[in-house]
């Protein structure tokens, strides 16, 4: 067991500007190179486990996304036992998390009760998504549509949002998952926006998985939101926009485009859901109501994206 404060790594490691080691002994490690080390890197840190004795199973891996060094709780043999290959996982991935009343109405059960089952039921699917080196998730949680719900369910939902950034908030800065809210949040009562600013707050340093919970998101208002902004500055600065110039003033600025869309339940359509940032997206609808969407059922869904064919316009 080691940190930051290991003065030998310190002095034999100059590349590193932060060392961070977490619960879950993924070990995430920031350079300041562009890359340009980073096979040297992985060799050090490689003798320094192995030096410190270091008995978990890792893989090293490197996004250039963000330019860090990160080891995953998932080796390429652990991969493919699971019929999974590193080099086809999907960069990001967005889910719409469906079917939570319907899933409580075939049992018997209150609304309410599927949606508190939808909510445990991501603990498991964002800890495997972080330790297989995917790079974000995005989350459909609250639609800008969901305000139409009765008033009853739309505070058991604000009451557990509350409850899970409250609860999930160690472990996920503990697992190094950077916390990001996409949509308007002035619409939640404050005690809602507290827990989700609180958590942003927290995790807004970790380099792992990007976690976004879209929350009252409409990427209708989204686009409507980029395209003032591109036109105050086209005003301010007497140039016209260009693509990369729209795109930073999108939620999702600096992540890259959605790899594979999820969506639960069976039904098939986007729900207003990240509209500009599917342009290329995979899609894959599960008949499953998310409560039950369990690991099983993600990796399906990850293997059959491995299986898809992308060229981007090309042959």
């Amino acid at each position: 067991m080691y940190n930051s404060t290991d003065k030998h790594f310190q002095r034999k490691n100059k590349w590193f500007q932060t060392i961070r080691h977490s619960v879950f002994c993924n070990l995430t490690l920031k350079d300041n190179s562009g890359g340009l080390y980073v096979k040297k890197i992985m060799t050090t840190v490689f003798t320094f486990l192995k030096r410190r004795n270091y008995k978990h199973n890792c893989q090293v891996g490197y996004s250039s996304m963000n330019s860090v060094l990160f080891v995953m709780k998932y080796t390429d043999q652990q991969l493919h036992s699971l019929s999974l290959t590193r080099a086809k996982l999907p960069r990001h991935v967005a889910i719409i998390m469906d079917g939570n009343g319907r899933w409580a109405r075939a049992r018997g059960q209150l609304r309410a009760a599927g949606h508190k089952a939808g909510v445990e039921r991501l603990r498991e699917l964002i800890r495997f998504s972080s330790d297989t080196g995917i790079r974000a998730l995005t989350l459909y949680a609250f639609s800008s549509e969901n305000w139409v719900r009765p008033e009853a369910e739309v505070r058991v939902l604000c009451n557990l949002l509350v409850e899970y950034f409250n609860k999930e908030i160690v472990e996920l800065h503990a697992n190094q998952v950077c916390i990001r809210a996409i949509g308007d949040l002035s619409a939640f009562p404050a005690r809602v926006q507290k827990a989700v600013r609180a958590a942003e707050a927290k995790t807004a340093e970790n380099p792992g998985l990007k976690l976004n919970i879209a929350l009252n998101y409409g990427a209708r208002a989204e686009l409507l939101r980029a395209a003032i902004a591109c036109c105050k500055r086209a005003i301010e600065t007497c140039q016209l926009p260009v693509q990369a110039d729209f795109e930073e003033h999108l939620y999702t600025a600096g992540l890259p485009d959605v790899d594979l869309m999820i969506r639960t339940s069976g039904e098939l359509r986007l729900s207003n859901f990240l509209l500009y940032q599917l342009a290329y997206a995979e899609l894959y609808f599960a008949d499953c109501f998310w409560p039950d969407f369990t690991k099983e059922e993600y990796m399906r869904a990850l293997r059959a994206y491995a299986e898809r064919g992308r060229r981007f316009g090309g042959l």
